[in-house]
């Protein structure tokens, strides 16, 4: 499911402000895709800011555990299932806080893991 898809969905009884989902891991992907799967990228995890936090509150009760629902026919996501929860004092601002916290170290240790290898170099 895409975050259109979920923005289309949930819009038809709650008003959304963004959604932001999780791709899974690049080498996940490939192993499915190696294995015959499909390559359509999947998410692992997602958030959805709603406008009013009422609105949060009652899709975190109403829809938690319950199944997404919709006609039969050709709808691929009718068995699954929804996973919500509320997060207090949870802001947008922490979720792309995180993301750029994790991308600075992962530099950080690129960057040590090269001047490590070139004094390596220099040594020999």
């Amino acid at each position: 499911m895409d975050p259109d898809m979920i923005k289309r969905i949930l819009q038809k009884r709650f008003e959304i402000e963004r959604v932001y989902l999780e791709a899974e891991d690049t080498y996940v992907s490939k192993q499915r895709q190696k294995n015959g799967g499909n390559r359509n990228t999947k998410y692992t995890e997602g958030w959805v800011e709603f406008t009013r936090k009422k609105d949060a509150k009652l899709a975190a009760m109403a829809l938690n555990g319950q199944q997404i629902g919709g006609k039969k026919r050709n709808n691929k996501y009718r068995e699954d299932t929804w996973n919500i929860r509320y997060l207090s004092g949870f802001k947008w601002f922490h979720l792309t806080e995180k993301l750029e916290y994790d991308r600075k170290m992962r530099n950080t240790r690129l960057k040590s893991e090269m001047s490590r290898a070139n004094k390596e170099l220099q040594h020999y």
